[in-house]
């Protein structure tokens, strides 16, 4: 195993025993238990090598609902669709992720006073409100719109001939700086994109115990944090942060009155900040990658742009910008973001039990859950697994059309399940953030360039993508870098 295998099946362990140190106690005989002949280690170095992978064979092994156990702990995992449904409902607020937050806030923010009340009682109301709603978004989507078609323009105008972009950067700069100055205000410091690459592409090193792993990644977290503490000190003037939209200033009131360190403050930002970036970026690059290594799915969703821009807009982009979502009518465009999220969204996060409860995973099968017990989810293995011999394997762009029957689902027209933002009490609170974000970014991109996806040899990608990084925890990375090589399209 090389170095940095070691290091990151470290830093899973560090995940596992560091965010949750209460034992649980479950005795359902009724799940399976994946066998082990390592005391305490149990399958860890399996699942830490490739997990999304290894969790497949367990089910196949096992079934859809099994126990595993990881560094001397016991997790109840489900990977089937009414396993992860009835979780996610959580009817009986059985579930809590306070404790992964807390963890997070640690971690990834470098925050040393206890924030978790912090992010659960005050700011993910605050954040809900302003992002879970179609409603809640309209106040941020025009000057989103504006932005992010400013710093488009702006790379068109200095593209001659062709060019080619690192797509994961080229996705990765523009929405955090974009995202960043129309939430925080437009005198962000978005030169810090490299500092926030590293701490996103490297996060799960900042959660390992062993000391010595890291520390690049740590470096660069704390420049963050004083990059963003240096920034609030200049921007918070009479109660609010200047420039900034009224769900950040009321957030930074919250995080005020809790009488934090100026760098557990930022450090607080920090957290939100890259709960609103990682997902959407990596979501943006991978809905690039798959749409543009199929030339007829890619020349299907351009002709719906053009078409919708034509018929609806005057084939004004402009026009496009400063409607709301609503009127976009996209159909086939959302269903290949969603398409894309299938594949992207592995796993979702930890859930411990904060008292006794039932789970239904299918056929009249229950899972008692105790108090203390620790619940993975794995819709990315349910959505791959769905009703077998339907190509759930093979990206298809109109799998998710609305109402209709589609190219891969044969004569039934039943789409697999979608856990893409979560479900019920756990629906994810920038649902409709990101969706707009996603849509908008790739219409504008398609108006202006013409692209075509490459690999570093600057040879055209068609076909099956190069596989994930099996290490990715959450959501899927990119084990190679790709390009788009980009030039001005004739209007």
């Amino acid at each position: 195993m090389e170095t940095l295998d070691i290091i990151l099946c470290s830093a899973i362990l560090g995940i596992l025993l560091v965010a949750f140190r209460k034992r649980g106690q479950s005795d359902d005989d009724t799940i399976p238990t994946v066998s082990s002949f390592l005391p305490w280690i149990g399958r860890a170095i399996e699942y830490g090598s490739n997990s999304f992978e290894y969790l497949l064979k367990c089910e196949a092994q096992y079934g859809p609902a099994f126990k595993l156990h990881l560094a001397g702990r016991k997790f109840i995992v489900f990977c089937n669709e009414e396993g992860i449904n009835d979780t996610l409902k959580d009817t009986s607020r059985a579930f809590t992720t306070y404790t992964s937050h807390r963890q997070l806030l640690d971690a990834l923010g470098g925050v040393k006073q206890d924030a978790g009340v912090l992010m659960h009682d005050r700011l993910f109301p605050v954040i809900s409100r302003a992002f879970s709603t179609a409603d809640g978004v309209a106040s941020l989507a025009p000057s989103f719109n504006k932005t992010i078609y400013s710093l488009l323009s702006s790379l068109e105008q200095n593209i001659s001939g062709s060019s080619d972009v690192h797509l994961l950067h080229f996705v990765g700069e523009n929405f955090y700086s974009a995202t960043s100055k129309v939430v925080f205000g437009s005198g962000f410091p978005t030169d810090t994109y490299s500092d926030y690459y590293t701490v996103d592409n490297h996060f799960v090193l900042l959660m390992s115990p062993i000391p010595f792993t890291g520390r690049a990644v740590k470096r660069a977290r704390d420049r963050l944090v004083r990059a963003i503490e240096d920034y609030i000190q200049r921007s918070w003037k009479n109660s609010r942060l200047e420039g900034a939209s009224a769900m950040a200033t009321e957030m930074y009131q919250k995080i005020r009155g809790r009488r934090l360190s100026p760098s557990d403050e930022a450090g607080v930002i920090l957290t939100v900040m890259w709960g609103l970036h990682s997902n959407v970026i990596n979501t943006s690059y991978w809905l690039f990658a798959y749409v543009l290594a199929d030339t007829p799915s890619f020349l299907r969703v351009r002709e719906e742009i053009d078409s919708t821009l034509r018929t609806r807009f005057n084939g004004d982009i402009n026009e496009f910008l400063s409607s709301s979502s609503a009127s976009h009518n996209l159909p086939l465009l959302d269903s290949a973001i969603k398409e894309t999220l299938r594949f992207v969204i592995l796993m979702h996060s930890l859930r411990e039990a904060q008292k006794d409860t039932t789970i239904s995973f299918g056929e009249g099968q229950t899972a008692v859950i105790r108090e203390g017990d620790l619940v993975l989810l794995y819709p990315g293995a349910a959505s791959r697994t769905f009703r077998s011999g339907r190509e759930l394997d093979r990206f298809c762009v109109d799998r998710y059309l609305p109402n209709e029957k589609t190219s891969n689902e044969g004569s039934s027209g039943i789409q697999p399940p979608f856990w893409g933002f979560g479900s019920g009490t756990r629906m994810c609170k920038g649902k409709y953030l990101a969706l707009h974000e996603l849509r908008v970014f790739f219409v504008t991109c398609v108006y202006l360039f013409d692209m075509k996806l490459v690999d570093e040899n600057g040879s055209a990608v068609q076909g099956p993508l190069p596989p994930t990084d099996p290490r990715s925890l959450g959501a899927a990375r990119p084990s190679k870098s790709m390009f788009l090589r980009m030039s001005r399209r004739l209007k």
